[in-house]
C-alpha cells in the first residue's frame, strides 16, 4: 500500500515542474538529459516517451500518450505548462499545439528537424566529404549520392539513407561540434536504456507516410522560440527556417554559432 507521504511527495514533485521535455528519436529516451540537466533545470519533467511496437497508426499512438502527459501536468498545476523539445520532438510540439493549445503556455525547440529526408541526405553529404572517415563507407556513400535520381531528398529512400549513415558505428560524432562533448555524451548514454529501433522504425514510417506532408500554420499567442546550431549536420538552415516559420508564424528563431544538434546539452557536457 502506498503511503500518504509518498503520494504527497509525488504530487509536490509534479507541481514543482512546469515544463515537459520531449526528446528526439523517436525511440530514444531522456536519460542523458536527466543525468546532465536534472539539477540544472529542476522545473523540467524529462519524460521518457513509451515504446510503440505497432506499425499501424504509430505516430498517432505516440501522440495520444504525449497528449495525456500534458493533460496530467496541466491538471496537477491547474494551468498551462511549457514545452521543451529536441530534434523529432519538434513534431510532437507541433501536434500538441494543434490539438490542445489551451494547455500550453510556451515552447522552446532545440535543433528541431522538419524535413527529415533532407536532413539525412544532408548528413550523407557531410560524411562523403569527411577525409578522416572510413574509406569504404565514404566510397559507398559517394556512389549512392552520385546516382542521378538521388540529387534531391526522397522520403521513399529514407531507409537507404539511414542504412548508409548507420554503417558508420560512430556517426553520431557528426552531431557534436566538439569531440570531448561527444565522448562525454556517449559515456553517459551507455549507462542508460538502449535505443528502441522498433519504435524508431514504426513511428518514423507512419509519420512520413501519413503526417509528413500535412501543412498547417499555427499563429497562437504562445511564445515559441526555435534554436538552431550553425554546425548541425542535419540542417539546411535556410530551408528549415522557412519550413518552421510557416508552421509557427510568430516564432522567434535563434542561430547558435558553433553549436551542433544537441544545443540544450552542449553547455553542460
Amino acid at each position: 500500500m502506498r503511503s500518504v507521504n509518498s503520494d504527497y511527495d509525488r504530487l509536490t514533485a509534479t507541481l514543482e515542474k512546469d515544463t515537459l521535455f520531449l526528446h528526439g528519436g523517436p525511440g530514444l529516451n531522456a536519460y542523458v538529459e536527466r543525468q546532465v540537466l536534472g539539477e540544472q533545470l529542476p522545473h523540467v519533467h524529462f519524460w521518457d516517451q513509451p515504446p510503440v511496437h505497432t506499425t499501424r497508426d504509430a505516430f498517432n499512438t505516440l501522440m495520444e500518450v504525449a497528449v495525456a502527459e500534458v493533460e496530467r501536468m496541466f491538471d496537477a498545476r491547474r494551468g498551462p505548462i511549457k514545452l521543451m523539445a529536441n530534434s523529432f520532438g519538434g513534431h510532437l510540439v507541433s501536434e500538441l499545439l494543434d490539438r490542445i493549445p489551451q494547455k500550453i503556455s510556451a515552447c522552446h525547440l532545440y535543433g528541431p528537424v522538419y524535413d527529415i529526408p533532407a536532413a539525412y541526405l544532408n548528413l550523407l553529404g557531410i560524411m562523403a566529404n569527411d577525409r578522416t572517415a572510413d574509406d569504404d563507407i565514404r566510397t559507398r556513400i559517394t556512389e549512392f549520392l552520385e546516382a542521378r535520381t538521388r540529387s534531391a531528398a526522397d522520403k521513399s529512400e529514407i531507409w537507404n539513407y539511414f542504412n548508409l549513415i548507420s554503417s558508420d558505428a560512430c556517426f553520431l560524432r557528426y552531431y557534436w561540434p566538439d569531440e570531448a562533448q561527444y565522448a562525454a555524451w556517449i559515456t553517459c548514454m551507455r549507462s542508460g536504456p538502449e535505443f528502441d529501433f522498433i519504435t524508431f522504425r514504426n513511428v518514423l514510417n507512419d509519420f512520413l507516410n501519413h503526417h509528413y506532408e500535412r501543412r498547417f500554420s499555427f499563429d497562437g499567442a504562445q511564445e515559441i522560440v526555435i534554436e538552431f546550431g550553425d554546425r548541425d549536420p542535419l540542417l539546411d538552415l535556410e530551408h528549415e527556417k522557412r519550413l518552421w516559420n510557416h508552421r509557427f508564424t510568430t516564432a522567434r528563431i535563434v542561430l547558435r554559432r558553433g553549436s551542433g544538434h544537441f544545443i540544450h546539452l552542449e553547455p553542460y557536457l
